[in-house]
């Protein structure tokens, strides 16, 4: 083989027509051998549109014998090509790039045949006899006729094996040779651009009809005059020289005449017995040179068989048409992230590879994000954080083709650097420290620091998590020992657990102590001192020792023993001993003394300690008593000298002495004292001399009720029991003898004890005492003088509580409560209680406390107390009087007509401090403040009565006007409402400032158009609140609120705006240009303002045309201040 290199082009070429690119084609320039071996080429398109698809992955596979798989991808046209097969049964297999899928194959294949095909394959054979002919009935015909299987076809696939039948030659062609001229793909595309002079159109090739480019055949001729001299139609003239022309007519015939497209420009020269000095070969030689002089690339195949030369030559074109249709496929966005620490994925804190990093050592954590799905994502649109506060990953790397977007099949890099953390230390509140850096499984874990990465997609619900470690180096071997302390081989840690060992006193105890070296450092034998709590229980080694090294090892536990008796828990113990409550494994709160003793290890060399408990109990012997008595006397029988004698209606106290007598304590809410007689409830007083809430044995409880001695003699209560008794001298007269009695039961028990009392009446009651009220009334009154005047219209109020307090005749403390009735009357019923007093009233919500009035016993009044009641009788009129609260209210308001009142073109100005001073009634100096709502308006409530000013605080940007007083009169000043006199129960409304604008009357006028342009802005929120919101961030929470920023205060609601705007026949401006204006416009401004308004306004107008000075002077602005002129001069005349 001869190969011909290609040389640097001179000139681009030119560009392909969308044809041309879409269908495939064989390069014939790449020095490849295609009809001598089969050859399998096509295209992979997208369904919709046609357009070549790049990027797919074709794979080859030998069907009918062994051979290795080939791939190859499509070009930018979405070509492919295989080259130098042989003749058998092959499978073309085609993957989709990433956002597509198989859709559908195009088999066009006339001398290939198709076996097979699916949506994403194509089975073929190439050559191996498969019937081919091609006929040609004269040499020069230009109509060639291809039968394949009985198809005609428009073109021809280049295969072995290929019978020619040329009737003027008469012979049969064994395998084809190739000459490769990609000279031709410039003829027959139609490209006039060529980087070669085109020689005049041959008058005989032009005009044959079926040409349809003149400039191309001229192309032919061109060639045909440097290689031949003559042209002969008849066989026997044949010569080397015509057959090289032939060679390319046969070309161009074929490929332009018959199909009228240039898919595939390979031409085939057939001629036997070619030798290097053949001229055959000399002629073909010469043709390629000029092809190459052209910048062309050729190749020119020889070596064929030197049987019969059947003196003819052939062109054969080759197309190749094995297709594969693509279709996008349906979005599957899908996202992922490995995290890595300096260069490290170590997800498993206990990993083998993990990080070990010492504090203050640099730290890089990698985020690797890969799009695993077919949907890009913008570069904004994916974020990646770490849970740590103040990591922040950005992109560091992975765009490879540089457009900002995250590819299907991409992995962008991000990165974040910090420094190792003391992880022993105090952490940020943020940091996450999990167990690890045990990599073998020991159990011996040590901190370690754990972020996680997280991706997330705007927009999309995606997200993912992973998470890298780091731990600081392992801290050298930790000394540790602990202690487990048995009773009679029980671990009874818990005095009051199920498993509590219970001996009698007396019985035999063995203690046990288990001790474990559970660090990394052995201790001698002699440095391992274990004790017990408890003075003469002496712990001594017993085993352990497994290796009999002397030496409590890592991991060793050594047993020692020490043995004792049980002592009798309910009686006097030694020193030493510890008792604590338990014995209660059901929680029921009945608990008896436990044994408590303490085994300790010790290891002096490291200061190491341990300690744990055990216990024991004696066997639970619970026991309860109750005594009761009656006014202090323990009277159990009705006949004995201790019976207690009242008269009914005498007060009784009965006592009940609670005692434990066994040695289980009881918990208070277990211990229940009750009595027979119903109303008689005992209540615990006193008893519990530790305070620690239990009944312990030993311990007495004392319960107390009351009540009033009953009338024996009359009708009793049914649960009231009587017996005859007062016979102390067994005469056999007796009384009827009252009867209670009084039992305790211990819950979770079956304990339960009862004890009687008595009392009798005196043979004949005294004399009942007599009755003794104290009551008044509780109204409301506006005149304040204390005097209740129904007449007046003032009336009593329901509900109030009064309070009566004080000592009784006989020094007893007396405390009494009531509320008023419907009529607001109370009355306290102190009958046999004469005694000195105090009624004291609790003012009603929503009222101020007036005056007090002492009754018919007198008193000293106070505002919500009489006191110094000496009361011996009945006594009445300790009367109580509340007022409302009166209010002062008004507004600080823009006067915009300047006509001294509020009207509906005026609107309040918001924020004005406003302070009202005066003294009330009581003689109480009174200063309130506060600034004004977004509607100008203020109220000072909670006011008693007095005399009263309210002063207005000048607010910015405007000027003083018009004040006016209100409902409750006052005097109108500057800046104040003076002399203002409230009465009890009103409310003076209508206490008016009035302020102008500072004489800028072209800033007033900006304010109408930006109020009106506000309304419009409030009318375009209304309309699409998300969309306003997103073009106007800073804005939308003002139109939201219907507020808009004005001055120091708030410009009106913008759907007030609607109504004063239009009277005043101002012209709507865009905002933008409300600030538009020139720093000579803003001078100009500020300059005669200040002339009007005098130096000491020139800095507050000053600071307004600070704010214009940065903008432009637009003619809107400029309109907009001449109207504002018109609108103040006619304000002015009005």
């Amino acid at each position: 083989m001869l190969a011909l290199a290609r040389k640097p082009s001179k000139m681009p070429r030119a560009r392909r027509t969308r044809r041309d690119r879409l269908a495939p084609r064989v390069d014939a320039c790449e020095g490849r051998l295609l009809m001598a071996t089969g050859f399998l080429q096509g295209a992979v398109t997208v369904g919709t549109t046609g357009q070549g698809l790049a990027g797919a992955t074709i794979l080859l596979h030998r069907l009918d014998a062994a051979a290795a798989d080939r791939t190859t991808t499509t070009d930018a046209s979405g070509n492919y090509l295989f080259t130098g097969l042989d003749a058998g049964s092959y499978r073309l297999t085609e993957t989709p790039p990433t956002g597509y899928v198989n859709a559908s194959t195009e088999a066009n294949s006339p001398l290939t045949p198709v076996t097979a095909t699916t949506a994403s394959s194509i089975d073929v054979r190439v050559g191996g006899g498969d019937g081919l002919t091609v006929s040609y009935p004269s040499h020069n015909k230009k109509v060639l006729t291809i039968t394949n299987d009985g198809k005609t076809q428009p073109s021809l696939i280049g295969q072995s094996n290929i019978t020619v039948n040329q009737p003027d030659i008469g012979s049969t062609s064994p395998l084809f040779s190739s000459i490769c001229v990609d000279f031709f793909r410039d003829i027959f595309t139609g490209e006039q651009n060529l980087p070669y002079s085109m020689m005049p159109l041959s008058t005989a090739l032009a005009s044959i009809p079926s040409i349809k480019n003149p400039q191309n055949a001229g192309e032919i001729a061109y060639l045909y005059n440097h290689i031949a001299s003559t042209w002969s139609t008849t066989p026997s003239g044949y010569v080397p020289v015509q057959e090289a022309a032939g060679f390319q007519l046969a070309i161009w015939e074929l490929e332009y005449e018959t199909s009228g497209t240039y898919n595939v420009l390979d031409g085939s020269f057939f001629a036997q017995g070619l030798t290097a000095s053949s001229p055959e070969a000399t002629y073909a030689q010469n043709f390629l040179n000029i092809a190459q002089g052209k910048d062309e690339e050729a190749v020119f195949l020889n070596g064929l068989s030197t049987s019969g030369r059947p003196g003819g030559s052939q062109g054969l074109i080759a197309p190749m048409m094995l297709n594969f249709v693509n279709a996008a496929s349906p979005p599957a966005p899908g996202v992922t992230i490995q995290k890595f620490t300096n260069g490290v994925r170590d997800t498993d804190p206990n990993g083998s590879n993990l990080v070990i990093a010492s504090p203050g050592a640099a730290i890089t954590w990698t985020y690797d994000v890969a799009n695993t799905g077919n949907v890009a994502f913008a570069k904004a649109d994916v974020v990646v954080a770490d849970s740590v506060d103040g990591l922040n990953p950005t992109l560091t790397g992975g765009d490879t083709n540089g457009n900002d977007m995250l590819d299907p099949g991409e992995t962008w890099v991000y990165t974040a650097t910090g420094t190792a953390l003391d992880l022993s230390g105090t952490l940020p509140p943020s940091v996450v420290v999990v167990p690890g850096g045990d990599t073998g499984g020991t159990g011996a874990t040590r901190p370690v620091y754990q972020n996680t990465g997280t991706v997330t997609i705007t927009g999309t619900e995606l997200t993912a998590s992973d998470v890298s470690h780091y731990a600081n180096p392992a801290p050298p071997p930790t000394p540790s020992v602990t202690i487990q302390k048995f009773t009679n081989g029980a671990h009874d840690t818990n005095p009051n657990g199920s498993d509590l060992v219970v001996l009698g006193p007396g019985a035999a105890v063995t203690w046990t102590y288990q001790v474990s070296n559970t660090g990394g450092v052995a201790f001698p034998k002699a440095d391992v001192a274990v004790t017990d709590s408890v003075t003469g229980v002496t712990p001594a080694y017993t085993s352990g020792d497994v290796n009999n090294n002397g030496i409590l090892d890592p991991n060793e536990t050594w047993t020692y023993t020490a043995t004792g008796t049980a002592l009798d828990l309910s009686g006097t113990l030694p020193l030493a001993v510890k008792v604590v409550p338990g014995g209660d494994p059901n929680g029921t709160g009945n608990t008896r003394n436990v044994y408590e003793n303490t085994g300790t290890v010790t290891v002096a060399a490291f200061s190491l300690t341990s300690s744990d408990v055990s216990h024991y109990a004696n066997p639970a012997a619970p026991g309860i008593t109750i005594q009761k008595l009656t006014n202090g006397v323990r009277d159990t029988d009705p006949n004995g000298n201790e019976l207690v004698i009242v008269n009914p209606g005498a007060a009784l106290t009965w006592t009940y002495d609670v005692a434990n007598t066994g040695n289980v304590s009881f918990a208070r809410a277990n211990v229940a004292v009750s009595d027979s007689v119903s109303g008689v409830n005992p209540s615990y007083t006193s008893g519990d001399a530790n305070g620690n809430g239990l009944l312990d044995p030993g311990e007495t409880w004392v319960y107390t009720a009351t009540g009033t001695a009953l009338d024996l003699t009359g009708t009793l209560p049914p649960t009231v029991v009587v017996v005859p008794g007062g016979d102390p001298n067994g005469t056999g007269n007796t009384r009827n003898v009252y009867q209670n009695t009084g039992t305790v039961t211990v819950a979770g028990t079956s304990l339960a004890a009862s004890d009687i009392s008595h009392y009798a009446n005196f043979p004949s009651a005294p004399p009942a005492p007599p009755v003794i009220t104290i009551a008044g009334t509780v109204f409301h009154e506006c005149n304040n003088n204390g005097v209740y005047e129904p007449a007046l219209g003032e009336t009593t109020l329901a509900n109030v509580v009064v309070t009566l307090s004080g000592t009784d005749a006989d020094g007893q403390s007396v405390s009494m409560t009531t509320t008023t009735d419907a009529v607001g009357h109370y009355a306290f019923d102190l009958t046999g209680l004469p005694g000195v007093y105090t009624v004291t009233m609790a003012v009603p919500s929503g009222y101020l406390d007036g005056k007090s009035t002492p009754g018919t016993a007198g008193g000293t009044a106070g505002t919500t107390t009489i006191s110094n009641i000496n009361l011996a009788e009945s006594a009445t009129g300790y009367n109580f009087a509340v007022l409302l609260p009166s209010s002062l209210s008004g507004v600080v308001y823009y006067d915009l007509n300047h006509d001294g009142a509020m009207g509906v073109t005026d609107f309040g100005i918001a924020h004005v401090v406003v302070t009202l001073t005066g003294t009330d009634d009581r003689g109480q100096a009174v200063t309130q403040k506060m600034t004004t709502g977004d509607d100008g308006t203020f109220s000072f409530t909670g006011l008693r009565p007095g005399a009263y000013q309210i002063t207005r605080t000048q607010p910015g940007l405007f000027r003083r006007y018009q004040n006016t007083a209100g409902t409750l009169g006052g005097t109108a000043t500057r800046d104040a409402i003076k002399g203002i006199d409230v009465p009890g129960c009103s409310s003076g409304t209508g206490y008016l400032f009035g302020e102008l604008q500072q004489p800028t009357c072209r800033l007033r006028t900006l304010a109408f158009h930006v109020g009106r342009t506000f309304a419009r802005q409030e009318a375009e929120y209304a309309s699409n609140p998300t969309a306003f919101t997103r073009a106007h961030p800073n804005l939308a929470p003002s139109i939201a609120a219907g507020q808009i920023p004005w001055g120091k205060g708030t410009y009106p609601k913008a759907s007030l705006a609607r109504y004063w705007v239009p009277t005043l026949g101002t012209k709507v401006i865009r905002i933008s240009d409300v600030y538009d204006r020139t720093k000579t416009a803003a001078a100009r401004v500020t300059a005669k303002v200040a002339s009007h308004a005098g130096a000491a306004k020139a800095a507050v107008v000053g600071k307004a045309s600070t704010a214009l000075r940065a903008v432009r002077n637009s003619a809107t602005v400029k309109a907009a201040v001449a109207q504002a002129s018109r609108v103040h001069a006619a304000i002015r005349r009005g």
